[in-house]
């Protein structure tokens, strides 16, 4: 199902580079955030005095900050990485295997997994290779 255009590339090597490319961003984006938001809120309670309250609710508001930034960029990279998988590996199906073992996409259905943000012109050549996956899905639970 690769095409034929492309560089082929194990299974393996697309799930290396999706961690490279999805999941090291993510993790940058959620400490930069987060710590960012930390020192500002530890500077401002030693600045002003504010009292540890006011420390420990910035800090949850940091955590919440980071993880809601490091989502969304989730959400705009993964179908980027899908698409560039798809079009470079031999069997999608194991694309997908692993890359949910490694925790770099969410299992077919999970509610997250619907959070892509898949502008048209990407969806549209994302679609057949999903379609793809899902028919070989299909035809293997109708076997059993």
């Amino acid at each position: 199902m690769a095409d034929q255009g492309r560089p082929r590339v194990s299974v393996g090597a697309a799930v290396a580079r999706g961690r490279w490319t999805v999941k090291m961003p993510m993790n940058v984006v959620l400490c930069v955030v987060t710590l960012g938001l930390v020192l500002a809120a530890i500077l401002d309670v030693r600045i002003r005095s504010s009292g540890v309250g006011v420390a420990i609710l910035a800090t949850a508001l940091s955590f919440t900050v980071g993880w809601t930034a490091s989502g969304l960029l989730w959400c705009v990279l993964i179908p980027r990485w899908r698409l560039w998988a798809y079009e470079r590996v031999d069997d999608p199906e194991a694309l997908e295997v692993e890359a949910i073992r490694a925790n770099l996409i969410w299992p077919p259905r999970h509610p997250l997994g619907k959070f892509e943000f898949r502008p048209p012109a990407l969806a549209a050549k994302l679609r057949p290779f999903e379609d793809y996956i899902w028919s070989r899905v299909l035809e293997a639970s109708t076997d059993t």
